[in-house]
């Protein structure tokens, strides 16, 4: 019995002095665009090691960041010296969003590769406050928790235009151009890869695929139907109202069209397509 403590412990002990894989590519979001199913995908490729949790937060909260680079090391596996082509990765999908992260990543690693899904902006926003809606008695998250109604919290953003409190940015992060930018300003361009989450739905195998051929890995092989699992879903009280849907895809549109602008070519990201003619 104490001989197996024994073990457990310098094993422990050993793992931790182990060098750890650096991430070889970052999954920067957006919110509610798929990223913890695109996690869990990638956590199947042979060659790919996931850490130890999605969501890490260490380039956006200061109390992590401060923790420094050891703790930050610690959280990813340890590099194997008979495997030197593994790559592990992190994904946390407000990375997109602060402006203080491209800064942080790009100091640590200005090799990376990034990874950004974009979603339907007002798709996003109603997935995003129907989360934070479910959140009254979360026993991490009720500090998120969101009493108003759809149309209340989107209203409070149209008049206040500003990220006043940390309920009010359903429509903020759903402005993609800006948040791209600031990647772009200092990460080669044809280190990032822009994903439709479009895409990721209607082909999700595929889309997969084009990331792991971006991130330099064998592509997916194996069980489709564990590869096309469904991961993070919550279920809707209610539609949008058609109203509000058609108000908040005008309240996009030319902010969609600065970011084809910046990407240089067309972006369909409307998952309605009765409403496509809003961003046009």
């Amino acid at each position: 019995m104490r001989g197996g403590w024994i073990f457990r412990t310098w094993y422990g002990m050993t793992v931790r002095m182990r060098p750890r894989m650096a991430p070889g590519f970052f999954i920067l979001g957006a919110q509610k665009a798929g990223t913890s199913a695109l996690f869990a995908i990638l956590a199947q490729n042979r060659q790919l090691r996931a850490p130890v949790r999605k969501e890490l937060h260490y380039f956006d909260d200061d109390r992590r960041f401060e923790r420094g680079p050891d703790w930050y090391a610690s959280r990813f596996p340890p590099r194997k010296a008979d495997a030197p082509a593994l790559v592990t990765y992190e994904a946390t999908p407000c990375y997109l969003f602060f402006p203080h992260v491209p800064q942080r990543i790009h100091a640590a690693f200005p090799e990376a590769k990034l990874v950004v899904v974009l979603r339907d902006p007002v798709r996003r926003a109603y997935s995003a406050w129907n989360m934070r809606s479910q959140f009254k008695d979360h026993p991490r998250f009720a500090h998120r928790y969101d009493p108003r109604t759809f149309e209340q919290a989107v209203e409070k953003e149209l008049q206040d235009g500003s990220l006043s409190t940390p309920l009010s940015d359903y429509l903020a992060r759903g402005d993609y151009a800006p948040q791209l930018e600031r990647y772009f300003q200092l990460f080669p361009r044809e280190r990032i890869l822009v994903v439709n989450y479009r895409d990721l739905q209607s082909d999700q195998l595929g889309t997969v695929n084009r990331i792991c051929a971006f991130v330099g890995v064998p592509p997916m092989v194996g069980d489709e139907r564990v590869l096309l699992g469904r991961y993070n879903e919550r279920p809707y009280s209610r539609p949008i109202a058609e109203a509000m849907q058609e108000r908040l895809h005008r309240h996009f549109a030319p902010l969609h069209a600065r970011l084809e602008a910046l990407l240089g070519h067309p972006l369909d990201l409307v998952e309605d397509r009765p409403m496509t003619r809003f961003y046009r």
